[in-house]
């Protein structure tokens, strides 16, 4: 994952797939030389921390629609 320093939207992305997390980050920073993948990760509680971290919050979450992010998270 490239430096964010240099742009403008910082994009975290959680998804259980390992293929998915990776297509998806090409995707994304190919979309924008304003758009820097920040970090992904697979599991809903990683993600989470890092969005309450201030250092590694991102401006924008792309998540698994399928996926259940908490506990009492429903997927209807």
């Amino acid at each position: 994952m490239e430096e964010a320093r240099n742009r403008n939207i910082r994009i975290g992305i959680v998804d259980n797939d390992p293929y998915a997390l990776k297509v998806f980050g090409a995707l994304i920073e190919r979309m924008s030389s304003d758009f820097a993948v920040i970090w992904t990760c697979d599991l809903g509680a990683v993600a989470i921390s890092r969005c309450l971290s201030p250092t590694k919050r991102p401006d924008v979450l792309v998540t698994d629609m399928s996926r259940r992010i908490g506990p009492h998270a429903s997927s209807h």
